[in-house]
């Protein structure tokens, strides 16, 4: 039963249909970015560190970002989804006193209109109604390869003094780099000990390209509820879009946030790594340095190999295990913060026309109050 302008409302319910359309596509989007996620969001065992064991913290984390993408999917695609058909049975019920009641639900509606007026009298963002429901963004695109800037948080340390260009293990880095053209060895050591900074950081890359997806998604979806103007319009369509403007709210407040500072927490945790592999960086090196040293002293037999390792390659090693014992005390705090994420499902919120401008499953509460009337 299409509505006219003697009824208050206009109603079209090839356009409701055609909306039910782009709650799928922005479905696909978000499978596209837990997908993305499940391939550049795993740095591997390796990644870690030998200091580190967090790779379960992490595992977590990722595993409340999935569960937060799938709970939005569910919402899109199938609570949001069916809604509509309610919608679509409501405008067109046959039963006696159907068109009084829809009347009646205008008259409802009307305080969630005038403050729906007001938001946009205020400069909120608005699309035009159009039942074509054109994309303003593509979140695909956001969902590129990382590619993450080592230099952003580590830069190869240079020898403190001249006599450390001669020393072996500066040398043999040097030849490695220069002929292989392999990593430093040493920085690869250290990234299995410390921990894949360049991997802390990609992880960092494709959560930031994962929000910015998300993000898109919500820009789509409350465009697309202006655009649904252009087959339903009166205050129950008011109240409609003025409540998934709350849901676009819920879904960047509540997902798209914490997401960005996950992220955050990673680079902040890729430069903690580096710190750790700094601070154990030079006892690498002499501990090379040592082991080179008595290569030499063994060839020309000008020492006991027992006395050489008491006297120096003991003591380094050592001052290594201290210094990772402490790295690795820094690393149990660090580990519990930097993959922790606050994550917030769609819930209900108070509105003025009907006590509830959404319910507890985020639904705009349209059909609820017809079904009161």
């Amino acid at each position: 039963m299409p509505g006219g302008i003697a009824l208050g409302y206009e109603f079209h319910a090839t356009g409701v249909v055609g909306f039910q359309g782009v709650l799928e596509e922005l479905g696909e989007d978000l499978s596209s970015a837990k997908s993305y996620l499940g391939t550049h969001g795993d740095f591997g065992f390796t990644g870690e560190g030998i200091l580190n064991t967090f790779s379960s913290a992490h595992e977590d984390a990722l595993g409340r970002v999935n569960s937060q993408i799938d709970h939005l999917h569910e919402y899109f695609t199938s609570t949001l989804h069916q809604h509509m058909g309610e919608v679509l049975g409501l405008y067109h019920v046959q039963e006696d006193g159907a068109e009084e009641k829809l009347r009646e639900l205008e008259r409802t509606f009307k305080a969630d209109s005038d403050r729906l007026v007001r938001d946009r009298d205020s400069g909120a963002t608005t699309t035009e109604p159009d039942t074509g429901f054109p994309r303003p963004a593509e979140p695909g695109d956001r969902l590129t390869t990382p590619s993450p800037d080592a230099d952003d948080v580590y830069i190869q340390p240079e020898p403190n003094n001249v006599l450390d260009h001669f020393s072996v293990q500066f040398v043999a880095r040097q030849m490695i780099v220069m002929f292989t053209d392999h990593d430093d060895p040493m920085d690869w050591l250290g990234k299995r000990f410390a921990g894949d900074w360049e991997a802390f950081l990609a992880c960092a890359d494709a959560l930031d390209n994962v929000a910015s997806c998300i993000r898109d998604v919500a820009d789509n979806f409350i465009a697309h509820v202006d655009q649904l103007e252009a087959a339903w319009s009166g205050n129950a369509y008011d109240a409609f879009n003025l409540a998934l403007r709350n849901i676009r709210d819920q879904i960047v407040d509540g997902t798209v946030v914490p997401i960005e500072d996950l992220a955050k927490n990673y680079r902040d945790a890729a430069s903690s790594t580096v710190q750790d592999y700094l601070a154990i960086e030079p006892i690498m090196g002499t501990v090379v340095d040592a082991i080179g040293t008595m290569g030499f002293g063994l060839v020309k037999n000008t020492f006991k190999l027992k006395d050489f390792i008491k006297e120096a390659v003991e003591p380094s090693l050592d001052q290594a295990v201290d210094i990772a014992a402490g790295s690795l005390a820094a690393a149990e705090t660090k580990k519990v913060d930097f993959t922790e994420v606050e994550l917030v499902e769609l819930r209900e919120i108070g509105g003025s026309g009907s006590g509830l401008m959404l319910n507890d499953d985020g639904l705009p509460v349209v059909v609820e109050q017809y079904e009161q009337l």
